[in-house]
């Protein structure tokens, strides 16, 4: 027999009282919902679009770019760039001629995503 919110008495004339509160499994459910939620947000918000993707290939140029001057003081080797309207490469100067750097996956031939392009 419930008396009040929260109060009940028992068989055996034993009066209760409930302690208000949440149990673990609701707050663990909230908690999967509040990282759901999150997640989703995360997930919508990285996927910036193409500015996105344009500061990122500017920023693998301006690397590739510092790595490529450090490389070329250290080794004293003529290391050059060759740039075109929708891709960029590095170049190495030997026996007279410059060649293409193929074995780096950052210095090869780097294509432009179809939108930017290159002007000097």
């Amino acid at each position: 027999m419930i008396l009040a919110a929260g109060t009940y008495k028992t068989s055996n004339n034993m009066l209760y009282r409930r302690h208000a509160g949440f149990t673990l499994l609701e707050v663990l459910l909230v908690a999967l919902l509040m990282g759901l939620v999150a997640s989703a947000v995360t997930i919508s918000m990285s996927a910036a679009g193409p500015e996105q993707a344009l500061n990122k290939q500017a920023q693998r140029f301006m690397s590739a770019t510092e790595m490529v001057l450090d490389e070329s003081v250290l080794s004293g080797q003529f290391i050059g760039i060759v740039i075109d309207e929708d891709q960029y490469q590095f170049v190495f100067y030997r026996e007279g001629k410059w060649m293409p750097v193929e074995q780096d996956r950052l210095l090869a031939t780097q294509k432009m995503n179809p939108g930017p392009y290159l002007k000097l």
